[in-house]
């Protein structure tokens, strides 16, 4: 049985026998006019009631779209949220958990998001300013926009983006999203590849076309390096007098390093086309990086086993059931 039939039958068995966390949503949601067992009628109940309201009304606050899924039982959006938006303002337990991941480097603080109060895990990120040229940003649509992000201060001084990319069940074909039709991959070269050959985050490419840079889901890893890149290049440039002319002041994150987090169960071994499924995907990623260090891959069970403990037993038993 595959990962992702494995996972829906789990889902669909979890909505009969605790139907309770989702207030009784029968399922049969409708998706192109069919309605099938793994959708919700309600697509908040998809989220556990002991963090539902703070999330609805997080995004709304934050005039954040949730993804066309969200109603599914597999949403990678809605696991997100299931686990990180219940520690979102708890510095201690996020602190833990990241240098759990990251022994090598000390994280002794955390900031909160520039245009967010009281937070210490923003949900769907975006960048101030416009640095992968994609336009108007709009937070969880359109553009690059990251799952979590984690802004970090470590022992020595520097800023941290701790950018969080959460995977469930999705499994990936190939498909070069550099030579999608009707003009699309044209865009997508104009917009990245010149940030690609200049990057001092990721290994230039001999070609662009077929590169491994356009195929999920390392499209995705792609984009969110770049955006990394930028910030951490513009935060430089305001000491830099050589640098001005890339400074721009709509953006309001500034930071020095970053450590991207991969969140994707160990049971899922779909999540890359067959044509690179011979190697881990950290190996594969960490391959096109300059700093390999600065990408994990995590089992979500693996990220929360450090604060377990600390957590309320019902979310506990929640996340267990539904995720691990």
């Amino acid at each position: 049985m595959s990962y992702i039939k494995q996972e829906e039958d789990r889902q669909i068995a979890l909505l009969k026998e605790q139907a309770d966390w989702f207030d009784r949503d029968p399922g049969g949601g409708i998706y192109r006019k069919h309605a099938y067992p793994h959708l919700l009628l309600d697509q908040e109940h998809n989220l556990w009631k002991g963090l539902r309201s703070d999330a609805v009304r997080y995004f709304k606050l934050n005039k954040i779209k949730w993804h066309t899924h969200a109603h599914n039982l597999k949403s990678s959006q809605v696991a997100c949220v299931n686990h990180l938006m219940g520690i979102r303002k708890n510095k201690d337990l996020i602190l833990k958990m990241l240098n759990a991941c990251s022994p090598k480097t000390e994280f002794v603080d955390l900031l909160t998001l520039p245009y967010e109060a009281e937070t210490y895990i923003g949900f769907e990120v975006v960048s101030g300013a416009d640095w992968l040229n994609e336009g108007k940003l709009k937070r969880g649509s359109n553009c690059t926009s990251l799952d979590a992000l984690i802004y970090a201060l470590d022992a020595e001084g520097k800023k941290w983006l701790i950018p969080v990319e959460w995977k469930y069940t999705e499994h990936y074909y190939m498909q070069d999203k550099g030579a999608e039709a009707g003009g699309k991959g044209e865009t997508r070269h104009a917009r990245y590849d010149a940030l690609i050959q200049h990057s001092k985050f990721l290994c230039p490419q001999t070609k662009a076309v077929g590169s491994i840079y356009y195929q999920e889901p390392f499209y995705q890893l792609m984009r969110q390096t770049l955006w990394a890149e930028q910030i951490i290049r513009q935060t430089f440039a305001q000491v830099k007098p050589e640098l001005q002319a890339e400074f721009d002041t709509k953006e309001q994150f500034q930071a020095d390093a970053v450590l991207h987090l991969h969140i994707i169960p160990r049971a899922n071994k779909y999540i890359v086309p067959t044509k690179f499924s011979k190697e881990p995907i950290e190996k594969l990623w960490r391959g096109q990086l300059i700093n390999p260090e600065s990408y994990q891959v995590i089992d979500p069970k693996d990220l929360f086993a450090p604060i377990a403990k600390d957590l309320g037993r019902h979310w506990m038993t929640y996340l267990e059931a539904r995720y691990w």
